[in-house]
């Protein structure tokens, strides 16, 4: 997807994608609601499935899509040198090297930790199409970062801070909703959960809370996944890179999830301590956003951060560093459009 999308669809193709994405995840909550299965132990081995497919997933998509029949919508051929499985396992490795990778691994990783333990669940037909207007926003941000308004690192900075806004939202009605429903859980210590479920919902104040919270959560999560895909594509336009940093990404954004399952799920229950997986997550994702801050800062509006062979220090050429100097033994992707820059800040040539 960012191997073949151009500078100026990278963040829309990502979002439909996203889009189609989300929508199947949904059907899979409606079938978990008809059956009955919402519960901690069908979540957790949901995300184990999830976590499973997603280290297949880069597997798969070379067999149905083979890098070398790939044609960018510029017309040009995706070269890439055909390699075996350990081979992807040690570059894959060789990620965790850059600086930018670990100051993205917070990032990956604390949200879907925080989410899951707010345990704000999709209890009926309502909550789930509210959850999923939200996650229809991640076509607006798309639409925000591709439009040549500004520079691409102004537009990077506007998601971030939208980033801040919406996630702050949706933990502020969040904590209410989790306020209001721990007290009922404290005033009625022996209804079990589907009996809670229902006094909890029969208020208009506590059910406007938590359609509020889940709106602002599909909003905040669908944009946090995006933007995150987004900048991966806007600092590297290697395919193969591209295609390591995102497992990674999904792959560390399932592992906490589980793990934030986990940790709340076996936390007693007390009316603080129940509470403090929750605050803790949310903590630890705002201390993540800053850390992403020190990426964004990086970006410019061309693809020169070298996560792979190609670097564009040159606007008029790209340069190689000096372990791909031998261009004979390497083979490497043609970029049409790496020069893109915004009209009102041409790049200064270079002697």
């Amino acid at each position: 997807m960012l191997a073949y999308a151009s500078e100026r669809w990278k963040a829309r193709a990502l979002g439909i994608f996203l889009f189609i994405e989300y929508m199947s995840l949904t059907m899979g909550d409606v079938i978990a609601i008809t059956h009955r299965k919402d519960s901690w132990n069908h979540r957790f081995h949901t995300s184990v499935a999830l976590l499973i497919m997603t280290c297949f997933a880069p597997f798969v998509a070379v067999a149905i899509a083979p890098a070398e029949s790939i044609v960018r919508n510029s017309g040009v051929y995706v070269i890439a040198r055909t390699t075996n499985i350990l081979t992807e396992i040690v570059e894959t490795l060789k990620i965790f090297k850059s600086k930018y990778m670990l100051l993205l691994l917070p990032y990956m990783f604390c949200y879907p930790f925080a989410y899951s333990t707010c345990a704000v669940l999709l209890n009926d037909v309502v909550t789930i199409i509210l959850y999923d207007l939200g996650k229809l926003f991640v076509i607006v941000l798309g639409l925000m970062l591709d439009i040549q308004w500004s520079t691409r690192r102004m537009r990077a900075f506007v998601g971030y801070a939208n980033l801040w806004l919406f996630f702050t939202l949706s933990i502020i009605f969040t904590m209410l909703t989790r306020m209001y429903h721990d007290s009922w859980k404290l005033a009625n210590p022996h209804s079990n959960g589907q009996q809670l479920s229902t006094i909890f919902t029969a208020h208009s104040i506590e059910r406007s809370l938590a359609y509020t919270a889940l709106f602002f959560t599909g909003i905040a999560s669908s944009m946090i996944e995006l933007f995150g895909l987004w900048v991966i594509g806007t600092l590297t336009n290697d395919m193969r890179s591209c295609c390591r940093f995102v497992g990674t990404f999904h792959s560390v954004m399932y592992i906490g999830g589980m793990l934030g399952i986990q940790v709340a799920h076996h936390t007693p229950f007390t009316f603080i301590g129940a509470n403090l997986p929750m605050i803790i997550g949310n903590a630890m994702t705002y201390v993540s956003l800053i850390c992403l801050y020190f990426v964004i800062r990086r970006i410019t509006d061309t693809n020169d951060w070298i996560l792979g062979r190609i670097s564009t220090a040159n606007a008029d050429c790209a340069d190689f560093d000096s372990a791909a100097s031998d261009r004979s033994s390497e083979t490497y992707m043609v970029i049409t459009d790496v020069k893109y820059r915004h009209e009102e800040h041409p790049r200064e040539q270079t002697v």
